[in-house]
């Protein structure tokens, strides 16, 4: 979340300034949620896998770790 706090202000200055030289641009506003909707899903992909590998290691016997089955 820190790291997104930190790049969503930078991608919107770097973004916006990029669109600058086109004739037809997004405002502002559209901008804000769609980052928003992207950083949200980003982190919800990171939850499902992390939650998804801390499951199955706690399922695991650890014996069996131990032996390399």
């Amino acid at each position: 979340m820190l790291a997104n706090l930190i790049a969503w202000p930078v991608a919107i200055y770097l973004m916006l300034d990029w669109l600058q030289q086109f004739p037809y641009r997004i405002d502002t506003l559209t901008l804000v949620p769609i980052l928003i909707g992207a950083g949200s899903i980003s982190l919800l992909i990171a939850w499902i896998t992390v939650g998804g590998n801390a499951a199955r290691v706690a399922k695991a016997n650890p014996i069996g770790a131990l032996r390399h089955e």
